[in-house]
Order: C-alpha cells, then structure tokens, then sequence
C-alpha cells in the first residue's frame, strides 16, 4: 500500500539516507513503511503516522508527542525516553517494544497489542488501556495510573507498577491501588506488585 503522502514519504526515507535529525511535525506519513529506520532525537509531534509499519524502528529521545499512531505496527521497535504523551496508539501493535523512561502521559491505546513489552521506569499516567492487551509485559517501577476494562488483558504480566487503577465497568469506574489493586491484576492472570507512592 503506497502511503497518502508519498512525497512526504519519500523525504523521509531521503533523510534516513543521509542520517540526522528529522523534523516532521505534523506531516501526513499514513500507510507507510519505515521499519528499521533510525528516528534518534527526531521530532514527529503531531504527525500522522497511523498504519504506518515502524517495526524495529529507533526512537531514542524522540518526540511524539500527539502523533496519530493508530492502528500502526511498532512491533520490536525501540521508544527509549521517547515521548508519547498524548499521542493515539489504539489498534497499534507494539509487540516485544523496548521502553525505558518512555512517556505516555494521556496516551489513548483502546485495543494496542503491547505483548512482550519491557517497560522500565515508563509512564502511563492517564492512559486510556481499554481493551488493550498486555499479555506478558513486564513493567519495573512504571507508574500505571491507567483507565482499563474488563477487556483489558493481563495475562503473564509481571514487575512492578505504582497505582491507582481505575477500573471502567458500564457506566461505573471503581479506582484501586494497594492490595487490592494487586489481587485484581491477579485475578487476571497478572504477577506483579503495587510499589506504595513515592515520597513521604
């Protein structure tokens, strides 16, 4: 599927060629394909990336922040300290994903497929993971104040996260942390422990 901008695609790719910084803020990049590029210190805040294929794709400090992602493949891909506050991942996959230090503050992931993903000191503050699945994610001191459902997958999840959850059933949302946040991750299929807040 050739992507809606091809021109725009195509600067992109010339880019990748010649190595560096890109700025592509708010440019219009659907349907296409750069797996294995190398985005180190790139700016894509507020582009339109959704569908687009990114796996293997690097990252590393980059701005995404407000990025249209959905629906995209970032499967194995690297989003260490990238940011993502705010951005759409719903639909994406992001399968066996690196992120350590990654921001999702805000993020909207209604149904992204986040299996495999290592997670280290990451946050999810505001998060909206409904009908997301983590199936065997593993989260280490990652804030995971996040809206899910009964939807929300768990299974083989394990770590450490920081509460509270809150838990949306019909019209109903119930918040928890501590202990019972834990036992209901359990109950899901999930192994990991609710660290108490930081500070005094």
């Amino acid at each position: 599927m050739l992507p809606r901008d091809v021109a725009a695609a195509e600067k992109v790719r010339e880019w990748v060629r010649e190595g560096g910084e890109f700025y592509g803020v708010g440019l219009d990049l659907r349907g296409a394909d750069f797996s294995r590029c190398d985005f180190s210190g790139s700016w894509f805040s507020g582009a339109d990336l959704s569908g687009v294929r990114l796996v293997g794709a690097e990252f590393y400090r980059a701005d995404l922040e407000g990025a249209d992602l959905s629906g995209a493949d970032l499967s194995d891909a690297s989003l260490v300290r990238a940011n993502l506050d705010d951005s759409d991942l719903s639909q994406a996959r992001v399968t066996g994903a690196r992120m350590a230090k990654t921001s999702l503050y805000g993020v909207t992931a209604i149904g992204a497929v986040f299996h495999g993903v290592h997670c280290v000191d990451g946050a999810f503050s505001g998060a909206n993971l409904r009908g997301a699945d983590l199936t065997g994610a593993w989260l280490r001191e990652v804030i995971f104040r996040a809206d899910v459902d009964e939807h929300t997958r768990f299974a083989n999840m394990h770590g450490s996260v920081y509460g509270p959850l809150s838990v949306h059933r019909g019209d109903s949302v119930v918040t928890m942390g501590g202990e019972t946040m834990r036992e209901w991750l359990r109950d899901r299929g999930a192994r990991v422990e609710v660290v108490p807040p930081r500070g005094p």
